[in-house]
């Protein structure tokens, strides 16, 4: 819908942040974000704009969803005092909707 003052531009932009957004978080979902935009044909559009993304994400001290799953599966990794202390603490975890999560 066009109102003459550029509403579908604007919805159109909106769309297209989204869209990439949601690429950006699927590709790190898989773990594998350098082979995952190589099935598009913008493959290195969309790898620049992960890589400005993440660069402001650094920049400004953020991190996203995936971010943060990442950094606490590297911290039980590398940690095995800190992944001991949960393991006592929690040793068992229900997991709602799983069909949900990227397990």
């Amino acid at each position: 819908m066009y109102d003459g003052k550029g509403a579908t531009i604007k919805v159109t932009k909106i769309f297209c942040v989204n869209m990439v957004y949601a690429k950006i978080q699927a590709a790190k979902a898989t773990g594998q974000v350098t082979n995952y935009f190589s099935k598009y044909s913008n493959e290195g559009l969309m790898a620049s704009i992960f890589s400005e993304y993440q660069r402001e994400l650094k920049s400004r001290d953020l991190y996203d969803f995936h971010d943060i799953v990442t950094a606490a599966i590297e911290v039980f990794k590398h940690d095995h005092n800190f992944l001991k202390y949960f393991h006592q603490k929690f040793p068992f975890i229900l997991v709602d909707e799983f069909q949900d999560s990227n397990l």
